[in-house]
Order: structure tokens, then sequence, then C-alpha cells
């Protein structure tokens, strides 16, 4: 087999790969699709079904079957200019589809979760949040981003949100630390891009009052209230209606602090159901409200 071979697949960003230390350009839009699902896959037999479907969602040619086998070949035939034969092998064919070779590949996915795992083990919110800024410093920017295809996009949405959720933990402990601007840094974005996320949101207005900014806390708060209304036709959870009020009323419980993570408050109005964050494997869908935190130190 290809013991001795280490497949890079980097996909926190558009996809990357190299194999035996050597950068492999893929330069065919349907050639990298299929390795993007047997990455997905990685460990386990991607059936041929499954890559037709990711390749032709609608209507698939009648040699879509012998299509994807030519992108298989051409996998192959550019694992193995950059590293032999055993690099090639390590695609292996068997029923019903195709395997990459699990124990052969390295990805930055692996990098993001173990560094993930090891914070929610850390016992102080220091370490936690250096483990955390490591982890977040793995991506290039959206996952899969140069793959459209819809089974791959569904599994980049959750890679995604894992990310968020991640940058959510950091901006807890952060506060915890007394390092507000930080907090900005990481959950601004987050909030610009997701402006439903009602934990980062909360974060981010407890940020602006630890800086002193009352006015940009109150309309950090009236954004989110605005965007609910428009998107949902709901109001904003209770725990961000009290904070807004202690705001105007000039006395916001613990101004540094958050509302405990992992234990939301009820919206005013029904809204979408809270989940626990997502494995990067994990078919769970993410949630547009409040979500647990990822990290164990977070929720202290």
């Amino acid at each position: 087999m290809s013991d001795s071979i280490t497949f890079g697949l980097n996909v926190l960003g558009p996809m990357e790969v190299s194999v035996g230390g050597r950068p492999v350009v893929i330069g065919a839009q349907q050639t990298r699709t299929v390795l993007a699902v047997l990455t997905i896959g990685a460990g386990s037999v991607v059936p041929v079904s499954r890559l037709v479907d990711a390749l032709w969602p609608e209507r698939p040619p009648r040699t879509a079957v012998l299509k994807v086998q030519g992108h298989i070949s051409a996998l192959r035939k550019l694992f193995r200019l950059a590293a032999g034969e055993p690099a090639a092998a390590a695609l292996i064919t068997r029923q019903p589809g195709y395997q990459l070779d699990g124990a052969t590949v390295r990805s930055d996915v692996h990098d993001f979760t173990e560094l993930v795992d090891r914070a929610s083990a850390a016992d102080n919110p220091h370490d936690a949040a250096g483990l955390l800024g490591r982890a977040l410093r793995r991506w290039r920017g959206p996952a899969f981003a140069d793959i459209p295809a819809g089974e791959v996009r569904r599994h980049a949405e959750r890679l995604d949100q894992l990310r968020m959720l991640v940058a959510e933990d950091k901006a807890a402990l952060e506060l915890r630390r007394g390092r507000p601007l930080a907090v900005l840094e990481d959950l601004g974005p987050v909030v610009d891009a997701d402006p439903l996320r009602e934990r980062a949101r909360e974060l981010l207005i407890r940020a602006y009052l630890g800086l002193g900014q009352r006015h940009a806390a109150l309309a950090c708060y009236e954004a989110g209230r605005v965007q609910l209304r428009k998107e949902l036709g709901i109001n904003p959870c209770s725990a961000l209606q009290r904070l807004a009020a202690g705001i105007r009323d000039g006395d916001p419980a613990q101004p540094g602090h958050p509302a405990r993570p992992g234990h939301p408050a009820q919206p005013a109005q029904p809204g979408p159901a809270s989940t626990r964050p997502a494995k990067p494997g994990d078919p769970a869908q993410p949630s547009l409200r409040s979500t647990r935190p990822v990290s164990r130190a977070a929720g202290r």
C-alpha cells in the first residue's frame, strides 16, 4: 500500500493538494470535484453513483460512469507523476466505487479539529484561547471555496458553521481575559457574514461595553434587532433584550461577561431551534440562533 506517502488535502479555503510534499495542480473542475467528494469520504468507499450525482445533479449523461472513471484515471496519473506508483495506489477501486486511503491523508480539517479538541481539554482560558486562535488560523477562506458542487457545498457549510462556533468560543474566552479588542477583531467578520447569530452579537455588544463604547453597543444590538425582524419576523432573544435594556438604564449586568455559553435564553418569539455544534462529518443542521460552545473552557 502507500504507507510512506502522505497526501495533503487542505480544504479550509480553496482546495490545495500535495502528494509526498509536492504540490499537485488539478486544473479540470470536475476532476477537482471528484477529489473533493473522495476527501469528504476519506477512509470509506464512495459509490460511483454518489460521484455521478455530485457532478451531474439533474441530468447525468449516458456516459457518466465512464467519465467518472476518466477523472479517477486523471487523478491517479497526477499522483503518480508527483510521487510514483505508491501514490497512485492510494486511490483504491473498491465496489461499489472508490476509496482514498484514509491512513495516508493529512488535512487542515484534521489539524483544526485536533486543536479545538485540545482547547476543550485545556484547564485555563489563556491556553484554550491560544489553541482556538491557532485553530482559526488554519482557515484561508470559506471551506472548499472553489468547489461549487451541491454535496461539497453542504459539507462546506457545516465546516463554516463550526468555524463560527469556534470564533465565538474564543471571543468568550477573550472577554474573560479582559481583551475586548480581540473580540471585535474575531467576531466583526462573523457577525457581518451571519448577522442572525445572536451569541456572536451578544459577545460583540459586551466587547463594546468593555471598551466603554455604550452607543456602539446599542447600535450593534439595534442592527441585529432590525435584521431579525426583517429576515425571520422575530425579536431578539430575551437575554439580548435584557442586555439592551440594562445598557439604556446605565446598568448592564456584568458588562464584561456574556451570559453563560451553552445555556441560551429562550427567544421572545418562536424561532429556529438551537443545536449542538456539528463535527465536520456530522449531518446536523446549523442553528440561526444561539448554539452551545465547542470549547469546555469557554463555558466556564
